[in-house]
């Protein structure tokens, strides 16, 4: 039985034990009033409003989330291996979509907040359905035209999902009853169930029909699917009003004149951009260590890639568990810095012990940062942005971290020694960023 199978039941095991435990604390159905300072037991009334919120957002949200899964793991597969193109070419696809995505970055959220968040999500399903399907085709010009739109979509699911949810948040008055974090938290959990059963699914489409353009069709299916549930249980909620160059003007003063907002940006630009750089590089890394140690199969991915997952969802469980109330803005922060620490220690650790054991649990370690760094992060935007700019302040945000992920893949090689260096340079960058965060502990 391979190693991984037992890593995989214990990281499981802790998943299953975090989530009993707060199970049990949530039973209590306490939440801590950060302005009364008292502990404050919602009703019967506003925890069923809570579920209805669960159901209303998750449903669909789970689904848009699926179809990002489904498809992901065969996106450079099939225009390498289907499809016959060069890696230059693959490289070109993917640049394409960051570069749309960066594009983008600049008036999608503002157009978002002005004619409606969820006209925005309908608007990222119609898209992503479109960039999904184009990979049927074998001509070269509509895989680009795919991907931009691909780009184009990825822009709309990070600026205006959580914008949307925030605001119905606000708006049925559920600070009481439930924490933002605590719903952060949640997403991060099901975002990594959602990821183990839709490589599963995955992977059984594609032995069944022999091609791997079906999990692209099945992602079509959920985000139509999910498109329903958008349009028939979703209120609208906007943001500020304004036209085209003045709202992009409006964001970008947002943003410049909150020294919060810029240091988020900063955070958001070198985290995320690490984790660009891990998921490109993380199974050849395990190739070569399996290699160093003697070995000639390859490693289990499927099993490895689960038990990454168990590693993400421990680290949002734990973010819920430390911060079971309402999250302020020094806790966040102060969180965050513990997310940038373990996450230089895990890219610099595997470029000094060069074992497949400390390569594998230096990966689980930044998954478990990542698992804390998506809801500390959440938390901070709601936190600092108001919410008349919030969708394209989040839009503008994502701007300065399309253009290092374009600037990346354009320096990317495939020998050992330029992998070590990219970790090494991810782990520097990641630190320096957390010694700059340490003056927002202190203002």
């Amino acid at each position: 039985m391979e190693i991984y199978g037992v890593y995989f039941a214990v990281l499981m095991s802790l998943v299953i034990a975090q989530w009993y435990y707060r199970h049990r604390h949530n039973g209590k159905s306490e939440q801590y009033d950060m302005e009364k300072e008292t502990l404050v037991v919602p009703s019967i009334e506003a925890r069923r409003g809570v579920s209805n919120f669960k159901r209303d957002y998750f449903s669909a949200y789970g689904l848009v989330v699926a179809a990002d899964w489904l498809q992901g793991p065969y996106v450079y597969s099939i225009y390498r291996q289907e499809r016959g193109l060069s890696e230059g070419t693959v490289a070109a696809l993917f640049s394409t979509s960051f570069i749309a995505a960066a594009g983008s970055a600049a008036f999608v959220g503002s157009l978002a907040d002005q004619y409606g968040r969820r006209k925005g999500c309908l608007v990222f399903c119609l898209l992503y359905s479109i960039s999904c399907l184009s990979v049927l085709s074998a001509r070269l010009e509509v895989l680009f035209i795919g991907r931009a739109i691909g780009g184009l979509g990825v822009t709309l699911l990070y600026a205006v999902f959580e914008t949307w949810m925030v605001t119905e948040y606000t708006e049925r008055g559920l600070s009481q009853a439930i924490s933002l974090g605590s719903i952060f938290s949640f997403s991060i959990t099901l975002s990594g169930i959602i990821a183990i059963f839709s490589g599963i699914a995955g992977e059984t489409l594609v032995t069944w029909t022999r091609t791997e353009t079906t999990p692209f069709i099945a992602a079509v299916a959920c985000l139509a699917l999910a498109a329903v549930l958008i349009s028939r249980n979703w209120n609208e909620n906007y943001g500020q009003s304004g036209s085209g160059c003045t709202s992009i003007w409006e964001g970008l003063q947002a943003m410049v004149k909150n020294k919060n907002i810029m240091r988020l940006t900063l955070t958001s630009c070198v985290f995320e951009g690490s984790l660009h750089i891990f998921i490109f590089f993380w199974s050849q890394a395990m190739i070569v260590s399996r290699i160093e140690a003697g070995e000639e199969t390859m490693p289990p991915f499927g099993l490895v890639f689960s038990c990454l997952m168990c590693a993400m969802m421990n680290g949002g469980n734990a973010f819920s568990t430390m911060h079971p109330g309402q999250v302020g803005y020094r806790q966040a922060v102060q969180m965050m810095l513990v997310v940038l620490a373990l996450a230089s220690s895990a890219f610099i650790l595997p470029t000094r012990i060069m074992q497949e054991k400390a390569t594998f649990w230096s990966f689980c370690l930044f998954e478990f940062a990542v698992g804390l760094y998506w809801p500390t992060m959440s938390t901070l935007r709601t936190l600092v942005v108001e919410d008349a700019v919030r969708a394209r302040v989040y839009g503008l945000m994502r701007m300065p971290l399309n253009l290092l992920v374009v600037v990346a893949l354009s320096f990317t090689q495939g020998d050992e020694g330029h992998r070590n260096t990219i970790f090494s340079v991810a782990g520097v960058m990641l630190v320096v960023n957390c010694l700059l965060l340490t003056r927002s502990v202190n203002r």
